[in-house]
C-alpha cells in the first residue's frame, strides 16, 4: 500500500510539472517580442531545466525504493518438511550445539534430538517445562516446575555439557537470605545469569523477582522482587544491561554484573487480563527492537526511549516467537489450526504466514535453515525457510 501512495503522488508531481512547462510557454509567447524573445527564452530554460532534472531524480529515487521494497516484501512462506510425534507433550524447544533441546514434560526429561534423522540422542532427567539458555560451551536450564507447588519453591539450575551430554553442576536456587527459589525463565551470558521466578514470601505477596548468579561460579549475587504483582513478566539480556517488563507495563534495566537499576519507564502498551500464570518467553530482542509479546499481538520498543515504535494483533493469541534471519517468527493462534506468521523488526509490517495444521503450540526455535515448533499435545513441526 506504501508503494500505491507513493506512485500516486509521483504521477501528480509529474501531472504539476508538465502543467508549469506548459504554462511557462504561454507565458514565454505573451512577452517573447522583438530583441527580447531570445533573453527571455534562455531564462525560461534553467527553470524549466531544474523541473526536468527534479523529475528525472523523483523517477530514480522512485525505482530505488519500489524496488527495495519489493525486494523487502519478497519473502517466501517456509514449508513443512517433517511433522511428527517426539513425546507425550513437549515444552518450548531450543536450537543449539547442533541439535534441539526440548523438554518432555509428561516424563520429565530433556531430550536432544538430532535435526536430520530426528532421533533423539540423549535424555537427561529434569522436571517442568525447562527454560534453556546456551553460553558458549554450557547449556544452562532450569529444573522445577513452576507454578510451584505449596512446598515446591525449591528450584536448581542445571549447567548441561553438550559435548558429553551430562549435567556437570546442579545449583540449588536460594536467595542471599536462605529462601528456596523456584525458578520460571533465564537469560544469560559469560559472566551472568538471571533467573526470573518467585520465593514463597514473594508468592504470597503475589510477585515475581529477579535471581542473578556468577556464571563462573555459580554464587547467588542479588535477589529482590520485582513491582508490579504477578502476571505477563519477562526478561532479556543483552550488553547493555539485563532488561524486564512487569506486569503494569513498567520497563526496567539493570546492570548485568552489579543488579543496580539503572532507569525505569512506563510503556504504552494495550492493558489485558494478567496471566493466571507467567510464561516464559514474554520479550526478547530482535535486533536493536525490544519485541514483546502482548494480547492477541506483539509490540515493538525502543527500549532507551521506552517507546512502543509499533504494534501488530494478529490473532487470539501469540503463545511463542523467535528470531531468525532478520524476521519475527510467531505462532498465531487463530479459529482453527495455529499459524506461522513472520514480521519486520522494525516496524512489525507482516511479510508471509503459512497455516501449520496444529493447535496448541509450545515453543519455536531456529536451527540452520529450519523452525522446529514443538506442541502441547507432543508434536514436532520442521519448517525450511
Amino acid at each position: 500500500m506504501a508503494g500505491l501512495d507513493f506512485e500516486d503522488r509521483l504521477r501528480l508531481a509529474l501531472r504539476e510539472a508538465a502543467e508549469q512547462e506548459v504554462q511557462r510557454g504561454r507565458v514565454a509567447r505573451t512577452i517573447a517580442t522583438g530583441r527580447s524573445a531570445l533573453l527571455v527564452s534562455r531564462r525560461s530554460l534553467v527553470p524549466a531545466a531544474a523541473a526536468v532534472l527534479a523529475v528525472l531524480l523523483a523517477l530514480v529515487v522512485a525505482t530505488l525504493l519500489l524496488t527495495a521494497g519489493s525486494e523487502r516484501d519478497a519473502v517466501s512462506a517456509p514449508k513443512v518438511v517433517a511433522r511428527f510425534a517426539l513425546a507425550d507433550s513437549l515444552g518450548a524447544p531450543v536450537g543449539a550445539y547442533g541439535s534441539v533441546w526440548v523438554a518432555e514434560t509428561g516424563q520429565g526429561r530433556l531430550l536432544r534430538v538430532d535435526p536430520r534423522s530426528h532421533r533423539v540422542t540423549a535424555r537427561l532427567r529434569v522436571q517442568g517445562g525447562v527454560a534453556m539458555a546456551p553460553v558458549g560451551e554450557t547449556l544452562w536450564a532450569l529444573d522445577g516446575e513452576f507454578p510451584p507447588r505449596r512446598n515446591g519453591f525449591g528450584g536448581v539450575l542445571l549447567r548441561v555439557d553438550p559435548r558429553s551430554d551430562e549435567v556437570t553442576a546442579r545449583t540449588p536456587l536460594r536467595t542471599p537470605s536462605g529462601e528456596p527459589f523456584a525458578g520460571l525463565d533465564l537469560a544469560a551470558d559469560h559472566q551472568s545469569v538471571w533467573v526470573l521466578g518467585t520465593t514463597a514470601r514473594w508468592h504470597n505477596d503475589d510477585s515475581l523477582g529477579l535471581m542473578r548468579l556468577d556464571a563462573r561460579t555459580s554464587r547467588v549475587t542479588a535477589a529482590f522482587p520485582l513491582p508490579d504483582g504477578w502476571g505477563r513478566v519477562g526478561i532479556a539480556l543483552r550488553d547493555d544491561g539485563l532488561w524486564a517488563i512487569t506486569a503494569d507495563h513498567r520497563l526496567l534495566r539493570f546492570d548485568a554484573g552489579t543488579a543496580e537499576k539503572l532507569s525505569e519507564a512506563r510503556l504504552d502498551l494495550p492493558s489485558g487480563v494478567r496471566d493466571l500464570d507467567p510464561a516464559p518467553g514474554i520479550i526478547h530482542f530482535a535486533g536493536e527492537t525490544l519485541v514483546t509479546s502482548t494480547p492477541g499481538g506483539l509490540a515493538g520498543i525502543e527500549p532507551h526511549a521506552a517507546l512502543v515504535v509499533w504494534r501488530r494483533h494478529l490473532g487470539q493469541s501469540v503463545p511463542v516467537w523467535t528470531e531468525a534471519d532478520g524476521l519475527i517468527w510467531a505462532t498465531a493462534s487463530r479459529r482453527g489450526p495455529d499459524r506461522l506468521v513472520a514480521a519486520h523488526p522494525e516496524d512489525g509490517r507482516v511479510v508471509t504466514s503459512v497455516e501449520l495444521g496444529a493447535f496448541g503450540s509450545a515453543g519455536i526455535t531456529s536451527l540452520g535453515g529450519e523452525l522446529w515448533i514443538t506442541t502441547a499435545g507432543g508434536e514436532a513441526l520442521v519448517l525450511r525457510r
